[in-house]
């Protein structure tokens, strides 16, 4: 099976929520070769990486929050995460794209530039 046919597939397979359609589950499972299958999940993990937007955040995020985050990726599936390891700030990834205002980063970042001599 060619790629564009997998990869036509994968974007089928998944229903609003995420999950795989029983029948596409059935299909893949039975029909494909496994190196076909195997072309098949890399282009299922693609699919979800471009429909997701992970936020990551020191504390829970709040009604506002998530409100803007909505409307700033709209269509998109919003999964928030507490990560106390951030210090204070936000990090949001979105298919290859990572925007990191956290405080954790800014230092490791001013530590980098002193290290190397960049100021």
């Amino acid at each position: 099976m060619n790629d564009r046919i997998l990869k036509q597939l994968a974007e089928l397979s998944l229903t609003a929520d995420g999950a795989i359609d029983e029948n596409a589950r059935e299909y893949v499972l039975t029909r494909l070769s496994r190196a076909d299958i195997r072309r098949y999940v890399v282009f299922l993990k693609s699919v979800l990486k471009e429909r997701r937007v992970w936020v990551r955040s020191a504390s829970p995020a709040d009604k506002a929050v998530k409100e803007r985050m909505a409307s700033l990726f709209p269509g998109k599936e919003l999964r928030f995460v507490a990560d106390p390891a951030l210090g204070a700030g936000m990090q949001v990834e979105y298919g290859d794209n990572v925007i990191n205002i956290s405080v954790k980063n800014m230092i490791e970042n001013t530590i980098r530039r002193l290290l190397s001599g960049n100021r």
